[in-house]
């Protein structure tokens, strides 16, 4: 059995909520069991699962000029979008790089933590059979998934406008069987099949 953690605080302070950010979690365990059942057969099964966690983002607005915040695709003057950035860099944000930031996510209309979420799991399952004399004949199961959630703020600003939720979900399964010659003076082969889906 192995196992794996890191565990970090954030370190860009998220003046809004009073984070620190990004926070993350992540572990991984494994666990391999072998048998070697015969003098001609032995099976190895593996099991691995992870999980990846980050609670907020390091990302500010660090440039905040006036050219854009009077910004008008229509002609000359501030217009409402313009206006509106410059309401909400003034309001909360400093245009500085200085390891602070003011974004604030939405859910749904409603305030949440900026977040990307990860969840792994594999199987493996390897066979080996003592065959035709000194062949060796193997096969090779394996399968993963993982579900990703990517969930940030779109602005990035302190004003609750809009947030963007992205999600992965993934299967693949894998076998392969093949047949290894005894080792030889003379010559070696391997011969197989291989599907994936």
């Amino acid at each position: 059995v192995a196992l794996r953690y890191d565990g970090r605080d954030g370190w860009v302070e998220n003046v809004v909520n009073g984070d620190d950010e990004q926070e993350l979690s992540d572990y991984t365990v494994r666990g391999t069991l072998v048998w070697d059942a015969s003098e001609t057969f032995d099976a190895t099964l593996m099991y691995q699962r992870g999980d990846f966690n980050r609670d907020g983002r390091t990302s500010q607005l660090s440039t905040c000029g006036a050219a854009l915040r009077n910004f008008d695709p229509d002609g000359p003057g501030p217009a409402p979008a313009g206006a509106l950035f410059g309401a909400i860099s003034a309001a909360g944000e400093d245009c500085t790089a200085n390891l602070s930031t003011n974004v604030v996510n939405v859910r749904n209309g409603q305030p949440a933590v900026q977040q990307f979420d990860t969840e792994t799991n594999t199987f493996g399952l390897t066979l080996n059979w003592q065959v035709l004399g000194d062949h060796t004949l193997t096969s090779l199961t394996g399968y993963s998934d993982y579900e990703t959630l990517d969930d940030f703020d779109v602005d990035f600003s302190f004003a609750q406008i809009a947030g963007a939720e992205i999600t992965e979900d993934y299967q693949q399964w894998s076998q392969e069987i093949r047949l290894t010659s005894p080792v030889s003076d003379n010559y070696d082969y391997i011969v197989g099949a291989f599907f994936q889906s």
